[in-house]
């Protein structure tokens, strides 16, 4: 194998064979990203760097169950660390404060020194949200970006469902308009 450049379709087989070199190329070649989205989630380094071992395991190991046509390998890769990430950081939660203590408490701004800068289906759109009113930004935030369901972001901001469900819809609308056409510099007062 070849580990200067694999087309995707090359690596997926790799992955499915077990081909070591598969994994080295994934260090290689995907580590930035991938580590990029767990310590963007995690902030921690250390806590990340051992999650990002766990998650090429898990890539690994679930190669065979990768769809091409339910979306390309880079964002199921990252789909993969950015759901094993919440699920760490939901657990050591629940570890240290115990299941009656609000989710609030572990409430983390969105670190954009750590953005994934490959990554081709996010490419603009943090700068989109950033133009956003904040309440549209932290809803956007929690269910896009860190993987929360539309229940559980109500429940960590304390809001009615429907209520976060609108501020998705009127923030993805939003988004849409500025991804298609010219947006103003931005949507919310400074």
């Amino acid at each position: 194998m070849n580990n200067r450049y694999l087309t995707e379709e090359q690596l997926v087989m790799a992955l499915k064979r077990h081909d070591i070199k598969a994994v080295a190329y994934i260090y290689e070649h995907y580590c930035d990203s991938i580590y990029g989205v767990l310590l963007s989630i995690l902030k921690d380094p250390d806590l990340s760097n051992d999650a990002f071992q766990e998650v090429v395991f898990k890539i690994w190991n679930a190669a065979s169950r990768y769809d091409a046509s339910r979306g390309r390998l880079f964002t199921w890769m990252i789909n993969i660390a950015r759901n094993y990430a919440v699920d760490r950081l939901r657990s050591r939660h629940l570890k240290n404060h115990g299941r009656n203590n609000r989710l609030d408490d572990c409430f983390h701004e969105v670190d954009h020194s750590h953005q994934v800068n490959y990554n081709v289906d996010v490419i603009g759109i943090r700068n989109l949200v950033l133009r956003l009113k904040p309440d549209l930004q932290t809803a956007i935030d929690l269910v896009y970006f860190k993987g929360y369901s539309h229940v559980e972001a109500a429940e960590f901001l304390g809001l009615p469902l429907g209520t976060l469900k609108t501020r998705v819809r009127t923030a993805m609308m939003t988004l849409k308009r500025c991804y298609t056409y010219e947006c103003p510099a931005t949507t919310h007062p400074d």
